[in-house]
């Protein structure tokens, strides 16, 4: 059992008296990164999000200092301290277990709100274990306390983090709900929340200390003690003595900012990493971190705090600064894993040994006898100072994206055959009719800079219709989900249900107007900006520089531009943007694509790929009733999938053959050839699974033999978007080319190119390859606004550095003058 007020300690008592902060924080990762990732789901804007979070901060200002407070006050048979906290784990252990589950944005942030009330309930954790460990250890107890901190780092990081969109098996009970890899994030921290309440509770024995403070003392006669609170707090916290405590919190504040919840974003939005590689490169650093925390804080102890803090605050802007100016002149302003990892990690040394050293520092200026109310009093002053400035970061970004970034709208690419400058391109558009105030001229190329010629250029019109629309959509999507989800829960009535099937119809009805409006702002903006630049763009079908097909084998060599890094080769076949798999089908599933090789060349971009002969014979009967060779494409990887999820993945199981027989001609028909006997109700379950897809509206199957089965399938006559949109000129334009390409192939195979062709550019196109593939055929879309985190939180961090060293250097002058004075270290050098 950990026991309080001793003048000495063994060792291990310092790691063993941390366990509850540790294991709180620990508890506490979910309600960062995992927790943004749940927002993102219904809000975007990122000073809204830190707005929402932050207000229940103000709410309850005075939660934790009331608490912190209190306990230098009472004495229960439990102690004064761990009482409080033993109750606020549980409380939040019970919070983080329902987060995931929340239907909207509402609930979401009501539950984080009471996790942050429950954490101002047990806010006296870190007083606890200072009252355990004396001030000569507190170095060494931070030096534990911060390797602790990055172990834990190393495990959520490397191996949870990533995990986030995985969806887990949930045997006899799926029929009720699908648990995906965040929601078991969160239920592992109310586990931790749950087992550290308990280890407080039962492990620490507090010593009552002499001369405490008292409910008593100094309260009149009737006074409440809430009361009495109000009045002795603001004397106690706005106490002349605490005035280096304030000062050097708001310094940990001001050279500690960064991007904080917004950091997993600027990886997957801005660099296009993935929440694994972010993990990675944060897991990577944990051992050099672990090590300098240890070496810190005994560096510390013998040379003092105030020098080592100084020392690591200026690495740190020293670091940020070599980080700002390599990324501003490297092409594309997209750094590397490896230079991620060198910047970061360097960094992330200083980081944390300010990190060790800070609270050390802090606890030199009080004694133990007013820890409760400089706890108080560093509870208020750090929620103003976190809260706030963790609020304008957010600020910070959306003001940097509405000064410097272009706003939500639509936006062509044109492709020219020859480079030219943005000057000649507004000169030919004015000539048109559309001047510079209405159109934006924005380079396509990656690393582009001012005043150079390029081939690709997009024109974007602002229209802040757009982004109202983006928001509604996103909102009607998260409705759709919840009550569908609702719909399926057997703790529903009928009448319940009927009521919520109507609202389902309404609200999809309302998303598929949503999407019309963004469609045919993208379609007329497409179309006049056509017509303007028609005979100024690349030739139609120059972008195949060559092609052949043979026994199912594909070559294609496409023009490109921009110059992917040659690592990304063995990285596109996994990112290759294929369509959506069966929903029945678990969302991490692997899609069904083609075994495909890249080789990014400097102009020029080959693929290999090699086609299943099962899915070749799939798209042919889906495109001969569909006559849409990007929606033949998607049916045929959804019927591929299917029966792969249901018969097995070997070719040698099953053959497909034509139909022998006529059907409907918007009936999709073929034969399955079994070569070994199936249980019968393995053929039931695939004609269930296909009744079952979305991209189906009804399937039927006969028994033609004990081997053989006659299935036919009919698809929903809506219209479907694709052919609402340019693909359908972008597919006729490959499609052309590939037939003069790929002459003894058939009408079939060009047309299934095409697509796969489709697919290929729009991955080549995105982040982080950034190549694109010139067409004749413009390309329109709707774009919500951009928000840019490396270099706005990079200028923002460089600026609250030097506001930090201004307020250091006033601590020093006041303590060489004598008005403020080390209580904490006079009070154990006169024990």
């Amino acid at each position: 059992m950990i026991i309080t007020r001793k003048t000495k300690i063994p060792l291990h008592w310092a790691f063993y008296a941390q366990l509850p902060l540790l294991m709180s924080i620990y508890g506490e990762f979910v309600i960062n990164a995992p927790f943004l990732l749940l927002i993102k789901r219904f809000i975007d804007n990122p000073a809204a999000i830190m707005g929402l979070i932050s207000l229940e901060i103000y709410i309850s200002i005075l939660g934790s200092p009331f608490i912190s407070w209190l306990s230098d006050r009472v004495w229960t048979r439990w102690g004064r301290r761990k009482f409080f906290f033993t109750i606020a784990d549980i409380g939040r252990g019970l919070c983080v277990l329902l987060m995931p589950f929340a239907p909207n944005l509402i609930l979401l942030i009501a539950l984080r709100w009471l996790f942050d009330a429950f954490s101002n309930f047990g806010s006296m954790t870190q007083a606890l274990v200072y009252e355990v460990v004396p001030t000569p250890q507190r170095g060494r107890l931070a030096g534990f306390f911060q390797s602790s901190i990055q172990f834990g780092n190393l495990v959520f990081y490397f191996l949870l983090l990533g995990r986030f969109d995985d969806m887990y098996f949930m045997g006899p009970f799926d029929f009720a709900t699908s648990v995906s890899g965040g929601a078991a994030m969160f239920w592992i921290a109310a586990i931790v929340l749950f087992a550290i309440a308990a280890y407080e509770s039962l492990g620490f024995k507090e010593i009552k200390p002499p001369n405490r403070k008292t409910l008593q003392d100094d309260r009149k006669p009737g006074q409440s003690v809430f009361g009495y609170f109000i009045t002795s707090f603001f004397r106690d916290v706005c106490s002349k003595d605490l005035l280096p405590l304030y000062l050097l919190a708001f310094v940990d504040v001001m050279v500690r900012i960064n991007l904080g919840l917004f950091q997993p974003l600027q990886f997957t939005e801005q660099w296009g990493y993935s929440l694994q590689q972010f993990g990675n490169t944060v897991a990577i650093g944990v051992i050099f971190s672990v090590t300098f925390a240890l070496f810190s804080g005994w560096f510390a102890d013998r040379y003092g705090k105030m020098v080592t803090f100084v020392i690591a605050s200026i690495g740190s802007l020293l670091v940020n600064l070599a980080f700002v100016i390599f990324l501003a002149i490297k092409p594309g302003h997209r750094p590397t894993l490896t230079e991620i990892v060198v910047f970061s990690n360097i960094e992330q040394i200083f980081s944390m040994v300010k990190a060790v050293i800070i609270f050390p520092l802090i606890m030199e200026y009080i004694n133990r006898n007013r820890l409760g109310a400089a706890n108080a009093g560093l509870q208020v002053m750090r929620t103003i100072f976190r809260s706030g400035m963790a609020v304008f970061v957010g600020v910070w970004i959306l003001w940097w994206s509405l000064a410097f970034m272009p706003q939500a709208g639509y936006r062509v690419l044109t492709t020219y055959p020859e480079a030219i400058t943005k000057a000649e391109l507004a000169e030919e558009l004015a000539r048109s009719g559309l001047g510079s105030d209405e159109i934006m001229i924005l380079p396509g190329e990656q690393g582009h800079k001012e005043g150079d010629p390029s081939q690709i250029w997009y024109l974007h019109k602002y229209d802040e219709q757009v982004q109202d629309l983006v928001e509604e959509r996103k909102e009607l999507t998260n409705k759709i989900a919840a009550l569908e989800t609702k719909l399926g829960s057997p703790m529903s009535d009928e009448s319940h249900r009927t009521k919520m099937r109507a609202e389902v119809e309404a609200d999809k009805l309302r998303l598929l107007e949503t999407d019309s409006a963004l469609s045919d702002g993208a379609a007329a903006l497409n179309k006049q900006i056509a017509s303007h630049t028609e005979n100024k763009r690349t030739a139609s079908g120059d972008q195949f520089l060559s092609a052949t097909y043979s026994n199912n084998q594909l070559t294609l060599s496409l023009t490109a531009v921009g110059t992917a890094d040659s690592e990304l080769e063995n990285r596109f076949p996994n990112d290759l943007d294929g369509p959506p798999i069966a929903q029945h089908l678990d969302e991490d599933s692997r899609l069904l694509r083609p075994e495909i090789e890249a080789d990014f060349q400097e102009e020029s971009v080959n693929i290999s790929a090699t086609f299943r002969p099962s899915f070749v014979f799939l798209y042919r009967v889906a495109n001969r009733v569909l006559s849409d060779p990007n929606a033949a494409y998607e049916l045929a990887t959804v019927l591929q999938s299917i029966h792969d999820a249901e018969l097995g993945r070997d070719e040698g199981l099953i053959n497909f053959q034509a139909s022998q027989e006529e059907t409907d001609e918007k009936a999709l028909s073929y034969e399955l050839m079994l070569n070994q006997e199936l249980d019968p109700q393995a053929i039931e379950s695939l004609a269930a699974t296909l009744q079952a897809e979305r991209l189906i509206e009804s399937a039927h199957y006969r028994e033609l033999s004990p081997s053989r089965y006659r299935f036919a399938l009919t698809t929903p006559s809506t219209e479907r978007k694709d052919t609402a949109t340019e693909n359908a000129s972008r597919i006729e334009e490959a499609e052309n080319r590939l037939l003069q390409l790929l002459p003894r192939t058939g009408e079939s195979i060009p047309s299934m190119v095409a697509a796969f062709y489709l697919r290929v550019t729009a991955t080549l196109s995105s982040v982080p390859y950034n190549v694109i593939v010139p067409e004749h055929t413009t390309q329109a879309l709707h774009k919500e606004r951009v928000y840019e985190y490396f270099f706005s939180s990079r200028t923002l961090m460089i600026l609250t550095d030097f506001i930090g060293f201004a307020i250091i250097a006033l601590l020093v002058r006041l303590e060489r003058k004598g008005k403020i004075h080390k209580y904490g270290v006079e009070e154990d050098e006169n024990r």
